[in-house]
């Protein structure tokens, strides 16, 4: 191994600090790492719960009551920064601490002998489990996410920026589609052999192992300011006051946002693999589609920030969304046609039936990425841009557990119509359309959200989004820049890395 890439040592930093191309390299297998655990491994954690008996209400709360539990657990990691005066040693220990979340899941295997009884459903030993190691993983994420957008900026030199989080981003998305067709590919192998629950335990192993590999690569990385923190604590009040001058409203129009689209968000999994009963490799598909559709829209997207200001795309954004979720209601009008497509996988070759339906939600779900990525990337420019970059491990802290708190609101909302229609196909159907009412609620406030214009915008896309708005909300963003001058490149580095799902990557929900 190059002497460049020697582990630091406790001397001074300024002695020890390894050469820009060693950060660089470090931080590019740190996002590989990362990238393949939520292909694998955080995009199958509802899957997960399903398998081992989650009811159809319970697997949907899963992806949102962890992620809360966590969010409030991480209201401490600003103080507990300071106290360590390392940004590196508390991001590093953050992703082993996650590791040790995904290595705890497979656990529940063993909790659940009765889950192999397709009808077993609600709150089994096991799945009360996986909620426990849940709160974990996103506990140790989300309090990880604020420092690390902190500490970044410190190591990577302005000049290079521009080419460096680009190598980092389509290296992050590789490995993302990577991972989650893997996953994809062995759990729908395993299903037809009868060894499902062994695959979910091997592939969340593999998670474990990949976030492992990313901690290793924070590890090598420099710290030029450690003992010197500068983050300042900061009031909660302050989050909404920092916006005021621009609009105190925004954060209320982000927040009413995300209570809407989690009222169906948390349920698209079940709604899929449990009422609908599709097929691990559709439901790759349908998932890579959302994402393929973010990619391609992201560089669009930014031009048009570019040249009319951030405000008009969130009203873009903000419009186009209100109905995605309601295009699944009308998905039963494209079931009746269907066509059987003979493929052949390892060992094995089977008939793919295909039907309407399925195709039909592949359109939504391409469209759903389209929309979402025009969203997103104007919530980021608009209020991420106002943070300087002291106050941000604080505010961003803050903003989590808001953005956490939200999400189960509207996830409640859902779960209280599935439980009044007990959990029949037209509660999924009324609830995907609620969720498009809710929308359409909170456009009023969008009058009073800043209106920022910026001279150069660099797209931004999360890595995979699985959920309404991949975030799961609760994901990194990661940033793809296209010819962006160094001095403006901050703006998509303070979207970096936020722990915040801005939406629902998010994360474990079908985008829509």
């Amino acid at each position: 191994m190059p002497a460049a890439l020697a582990l630091p040592s406790a001397k001074s930093d300024e002695a020890v600090r390894s050469s820009p191309r060693a950060d660089i390299y470090a931080s590019i297998a740190d996002a590989g790492g990362y990238s393949v655990m939520v292909g694998i491994g955080e995009t199958y954690i509802v899957p997960f719960a399903l398998a081992v008996g989650a009811g159809k209400t319970a697997g949907g709360l899963a992806a949102t009551l962890p992620m809360l539990a966590g969010a409030t657990l991480q209201l401490l990691s600003p103080m507990l920064v300071r106290r360590l005066g390392s940004h590196r040693l508390w991001v590093a220990g953050c992703v082993f601490l996650q590791a040790i979340a995904l290595l705890l899941l497979p656990m529940a295997i063993w909790l659940a002998p009765e889950s192999r009884n397709s009808n077993v459903s609600g709150f089994p030993a096991s799945v009360c489990w996986i909620y426990l190691a849940a709160t974990l993983y996103w506990f140790s994420g989300l309090s990880g996410g604020p420092a690390w957008n902190t500490w970044i900026e410190t190591i990577i030199p302005k000049r290079v920026r521009t080419k460096f989080f680009s190598c980092r981003t389509r290296t992050g998305q590789a490995f993302t589609l990577l991972g989650f067709a893997s996953g994809g590919l062995a759990l729908h192998w395993a299903k037809g052999n009868d060894l499902l629950l062994p695959a979910f335990c091997a592939i969340l192993l593999t998670a474990a192992a990949a976030r492992i590999i990313s901690g290793i690569a924070l590890l090598w990385q420099s710290e030029p300011q450690r003992g010197r923190i500068n983050d300042r604590p900061v009031p909660i009040r302050q989050l909404f006051a920092s916006t005021a001058k621009n609009g105190g409203t925004l954060v209320w129009y982000l927040l009413a946002m995300q209570v809407a689209v989690q009222i169906s968000g948390p349920y698209f999994n079940p709604y899929l693999i449990r009422d609908q009963g599709i097929s691990y490799f559709d439901y790759m598909l349908m998932i890579g589609l959302a994402f393929v559709g973010k990619v391609l829209a992201t560089p669009f997207w930014g031009r048009v920030a570019q040249r009319a200001g951030a405000k008009r795309l969130l009203w873009i954004g903000g419009i186009a969304i209100i109905p995605v979720a309601s295009f699944w209601v009308i998905s039963d009008w494209f079931s009746a046609w269907q066509w059987t497509m003979p493929f052949t996988l390892p060992g094995s070759t089977e008939n793919w039936v295909v039907s309407g339906e399925f195709l039909y939600i592949c359109v939504v779900q391409l469209i759903s990425g389209i929309t979402w990525a025009a969203y997103e990337l104007a919530m980021l420019l608009m209020f991420f841009e106002a943070i300087p970059r002291q106050d941000r491990t604080s505010m961003l802290t803050f903003y989590n557990w808001g953005n956490a708190a939200a999400m189960v609101i509207g996830s409640f909302i859902g779960a209280g119509v599935l439980a009044l229609m007990h959990e029949s196909h037209t509660a999924f159907l009324t609830v995907f359309g609620l969720s498009s009412v809710f929308r359409l609620m909170t456009v009023g406030i969008l009058f009073w959200a800043p209106d920022l214009r910026l001279q150069k915008v660099p797209p931004v896309t999360t890595p995979l989004g699985i959920g309404p708005t991949p975030a799961q909300l609760n994901q990194p963003v990661m940033v793809t820049i296209a010819d962006v001058p160094e001095e403006k490149v901050l703006t998509a580095d303070r979207a970096l890395r936020l722990g915040v799902r801005t939406g629902t990557r998010e994360k474990s929900k079908v985008t829509s």
